[in-house]
């Protein structure tokens, strides 16, 4: 089966179609159901819906008021109706403080022994010298005091408040290893990875590895990675950069280097200055592993081309454009 053939299936399947429709003359058309999920300040959803186990839609609707946080909430498809799960304010602990609000979840659900994990980030921005920054807290509020990793307890209905982020930033990417009890994370706008390991209840940033960022200015700046691919295998963690460096986090020595193999500067992706902002240069965007064949696949975030990444071999192979038709033109 070649790779657009797959993936059109497994399109199909996620939308509850047979495989075998696609192509043999089915409409295609989608119906939508509008749920009112009663927030009147949600402004949108970075990452944050997921399917769990017990057959519910989890989501977080964004706010980006600096008093107002995000809101979780879940939908039953046999109930269809949305139900409040979650101030993140409230989660976080800081409901009533007066500090810029808990705005966003940009992160992924990961679900592991009965619970949820995510993050929370900053919705409230500044716009300076062209660029968005941290918001400057209005008079009467503090600073936003930096993301915090949640867990959501399927079964109690209970969030626990797990760990701060680093040097007040929010948490732009999350990803989990569930067998080994560890969280995983990149920081905005400084791009800070750091660790939170479940057991111990020990948090350690590996360190800076984006210049100064998002807030950098000329050569300082730096897009950061928006997805973190954990090897379920033997808990290597992968990221990338700007200029298309591949960086592997090694559980076994709880430290990060560079994978030397192969990288993401592929001409397929287009040509990009990483220093530059508008762009996600030669990072990818989303990643996924799929265990059956010991890969990762991601796509790039500019210009849609899928890939795979193979950490043993340390290999990278361009698949694909999964852009839409009129694109592909």
């Amino acid at each position: 089966m070649d790779a657009r053939l797959a993936w059109t299936t497994l399109a199909a399947l996620a939308l509850g179609l047979a495989p075998g429709a696609i192509g043999q003359g089915a409409p295609r058309r989608l119906v939508a159901r509008v749920y009112d999920s009663g927030f009147a300040d949600a402004h949108d959803t970075y990452n944050g819906m997921g399917a769990a186990s017990d057959g519910r839609i989890y989501y977080v609707l964004s706010s980006e008021r600096h008093d107002v946080a995000a809101q979780m909430f879940v939908l039953d498809p046999a109930v269809g109706r949305p139900r409040h799960v979650a101030d993140l304010d409230e989660a976080t602990g800081q409901k009533g403080r007066h500090a810029i609000a808990q705005g966003k979840s940009h992160v992924a659900f990961v679900e592991s022994a009965g619970h949820l994990y995510f993050a929370t980030h900053v919705g409230f921005y500044s716009i300076v010298d062209g660029m968005e920054t941290m918001g400057i807290p209005p008079a009467g509020f503090s600073p936003y005091p930096g993301g915090h990793l949640l867990s959501y307890d399927l079964a109690m209905g209970r969030t626990e408040d797990l760990a701060v982020a680093p040097q007040h930033e929010g948490v732009l990417a999350m990803n989990m290893d569930g067998r080994r009890g560890r969280i995983y994370a990149l920081t905005w706008p400084g791009g800070y990875f750091f660790r939170h390991d479940l057991a111990a209840r020990e948090t350690k940033t590996l360190g800076r590895f984006f210049e100064d960022g998002e807030n950098g200015k000329g050569a300082a700046y730096r897009t950061i990675c928006r997805s973190l691919a954990v090897d379920p295998e033997d808990g290597s963690v992968y990221f990338t950069r700007g200029e298309g460096t591949i960086l592997r986090y090694r559980y076994d020595r709880d430290a990060v280097e560079t994978v030397r193999g192969d990288d993401l500067r592929k001409d397929y992706f287009g040509q990009y200055d990483p220093a530059s902002a508008g762009h996600m240069a030669y990072n990818w965007r989303q990643t996924v592993y799929r265990a059956a064949d010991r890969l990762f696949y991601g796509v790039h975030g500019n210009s849609g081309y899928l890939f795979s990444f193979d950490p043993r071999a340390e290999r990278v192979e361009v698949l694909d454009r999964i852009t839409s038709e009129p694109s592909r033109r």
